[in-house]
């Protein structure tokens, strides 16, 4: 997914066009841990959401406390 060049980006699966929605609506085999089950990628999802860099959480400092 790198290679579409975004460093984010939003697929709605339910707008994708023909050739792209019949190979989303055949089910596929997912492996999860060390078992296996079988899902209709379209069916089971909304959309597709890509980000490309994901670094931990740092404590911002000195936020202004409301009061």
């Amino acid at each position: 997914m790198t290679q579409v060049g975004k460093l984010l980006f939003f697929v709605d699966l339910g707008r994708v066009p023909g050739p792209v929605r019949r190979w989303l609506d055949q089910p596929i085999k997912q492996r999860i841990q060390s078992a296996y089950t079988q899902y209709n990628q379209r069916q089971s999802w909304n959309a597709l959401i890509f980000v490309d860099t994901v670094t931990p959480s740092r404590l911002a400092g000195n936020l202004p406390t409301g009061n």
